[in-house]
């Protein structure tokens, strides 16, 4: 009973964070086509590139968190 309600609660975390990580890529994504490449000109050059780089990194978590559960659930299931 104890595992079925920490698997229930790692379920719910991965979630939050996946739904996270597509909000972050649309408004990554719609920032790049409103405002361009490097289109922050209000931040130093180093947040410009780093805000810029979550269009492709936010999508790539997503990505490995799903391979990963995929993963997971095939050797153990």
């Amino acid at each position: 009973m104890l595992n079925n309600h920490w698997n229930k609660k790692n379920l719910l975390i991965l979630t939050i964070y996946l739904t996270g990580f597509s909000i972050g890529t649309i408004s990554h994504g719609m920032n790049m086509v409103k405002l361009g490449f490097f289109g922050y000109t209000f931040a130093p050059f180093v947040l410009n590139v780093f805000w810029t780089s979550l269009l492709i990194l936010d999508p790539l978590v997503i990505f490995f968190y799903l391979h990963r559960l995929r993963l997971h659930k095939r050797r153990f299931f």
